[in-house]
């Protein structure tokens, strides 16, 4: 069991949520992610001071700012459906509040808690940085997922990677963090900012490894949904034709969804690329069978119908 200790404290300005004043909190960062506020600095080390503050900054967005005051941070989440939002400034930059905060994490997860905050830091610097921004989470979110299949964690994997594709939505359309875009404005306001090439590439490569992830999950599942594997394999296969994984899964998905015709040419694509693989090659038998077995009901049932023609 890995022990959850202080890895940062000291004192930083905090904004009421409502009442829109500074007040000087005492804050404890620790190696589990919790950010913790008290009003006067606790006694080390049993901290029995009731805290007003207490939340975690383990996967978070964070931004830099130089408003209201100079060396703003702001620490935004996603609770349901709402963006919540607590806003700190410290006396000078020397005090790194927000360089701190990228460290936190405990010691299973310290590498990916690193990756999520050094990904979610948002430096002034207009769409440019919040695209930039969005696509480093998507990359943090898509390695924790794989590090949750690696784990057999299949249902928080699919999380990781639906919130890694919201990212890839984000980057595309310029707004940090996977928020709604603001209503229309003046038209001289600025448009979205444009993917570099570098950046097109790297939306397309982590999308489809998102999507190929996401089916390898839900074929885990106790009950699998054919139809979410069946779509996520025909969007890896848009970008990318030769991709056997989704080849073979898409015939599979099309083989539990009863289109047998669909299910066959894709295995016999996937046996195309590898002609030793068994799993396909058991599937294309399985195929086989139950196209015969229709084949066949489908004569005796118009051999029925004909007798029962002869003898009305």
């Amino acid at each position: 069991m890995n022990e959850v200790s202080v890895i940062k404290e000291g004192w930083l300005h905090k904004r009421g949520e409502y009442i829109k004043t500074w007040r000087p909190r005492y804050f404890l960062l620790k190696s589990d992610g919790s950010f913790i506020g008290y009003k006067e600095r606790p006694d080390a080390p049993d901290q029995t001071l009731p805290p007003l503050n207490n939340f975690s900054v383990a996967e978070c967005q964070l931004m830099k700012t130089e408003r209201p005051r100079p060396n703003t941070f702001v620490i935004r989440c996603l609770q349901w459906t709402t963006v919540i939002e607590r806003t700190f400034h410290v006396d000078s930059p020397d005090e790194s509040g927000a360089r701190v905060l990228r460290r936190g994490g405990d010691g299973r997860k310290r590498l990916a808690h690193a990756a999520l905050m050094e990904s979610c830091l948002l430096p002034s610097g207009g769409l440019g940085a919040a695209l930039d921004s969005s696509l480093r989470a998507a990359v943090a979110f898509k390695a924790e997922g794989q590090r949750c299949y690696r784990e057999k964690k299949f249902r928080e994997a699919i999380g990781k990677y639906h919130r890694a594709l919201l990212q890839l939505k984000a980057a595309q359309g310029s707004r940090p963090g996977g928020l709604p875009a603001p209503s229309p404005g003046p038209a001289s306001s600025p448009g979205p900012a444009r993917l570099s090439e570098e950046q097109r590439r790297l939306v397309e490569n982590t999308e489809v490894e998102c999507y190929d992830s996401l089916t390898a999950c839900l074929l885990q599942s106790e009950l699998v949904n054919y139809e979410r594997v069946r779509e996520y394999c025909l969007k890896v296969l848009e970008k990318q034709q030769g991709n056997f994984k989704a080849t073979y899964r898409a015939g599979i998905a099309f083989y539990h969804l009863g289109d047998y015709a669909r299910a066959l040419r894709y295995l016999q694509e996937a046996r195309s690329r590898d002609p030793t693989d068994t799993n396909v090659l058991r599937y294309i038998q399985l195929t086989q069978l139950k196209m015969n077995r229709c084949s066949l009901q489908r004569e005796d049932s118009g051999t029925g119908a004909g007798t029962r023609d002869v003898v009305g």
